[in-house]
């Protein structure tokens, strides 16, 4: 009889801490958009105190999809604007910081804050076409919309030469 009562308490236990479901504010809809920008800022403070960048806000990503989301596909924009109708990130939907970027000649310190957005080629009019026989729909289907790009510093790319650390950079630089 005891032993049935542990069980119960541990099967209620379980429950209640959400053991087997969604992540604490998490629904199977997605997660709160305010919830994904308090992650996203507590993941990247220290780097962002660094190079005093402002946090992160749920507005700075609202004005984003609002202004620029025009220049994704339908489905991807679709989506953006129920991000903001909704005020929740959608499975699939995540958001992403990238530090540097790379061209032939260039190496640059950049802090750009995108909203990546997932498998959207799952509507139903994009179902309805061959996606695997589709131009258009070749590579992995994930959109990105930039939230925020800001270049902090650059460097020519030698091969000789060891690249210089963004400190080593801006502390040439004039503030």
């Amino acid at each position: 009889m005891l032993s049935h009562k542990i069980s119960c308490f541990a099967f209620a236990l379980t429950l209640s801490l959400g053991f087997g479901s969604t992540p604490a504010g998490e629904t199977a809809s997605g997660v709160p958009l305010e919830q994904a920008v308090l992650e996203f800022n507590a993941e990247w403070e220290a780097a962002r105190i660094e190079v005093r960048e402002p946090r992160l806000t749920s507005e700075e990503i609202i004005a984003a999809i609002r202004h620029e989301g025009k220049k994704m596909s339908n489905e991807a924009a679709d989506i953006a604007l129920q991000i903001v109708k909704t005020g929740t990130l959608p499975q699939g939907a995540k958001l992403s910081l990238s530090r540097r970027l790379f061209s032939n000649q260039t190496m640059s310190y950049v802090w750009t804050i995108k909203l990546s957005i997932e498998n959207t080629w799952d509507s139903p009019a994009t179902l309805a076409t061959d996606v695997a026989d589709s131009a258009e729909h070749r590579g992995t289907p994930v959109e990105s919309l930039v939230v925020r790009k800001r270049f902090l510093a650059s460097q020519p790319r030698r091969t000789t030469e060891e690249l210089k650390s963004l400190d080593e950079l801006l502390s040439q630089t004039v503030r």
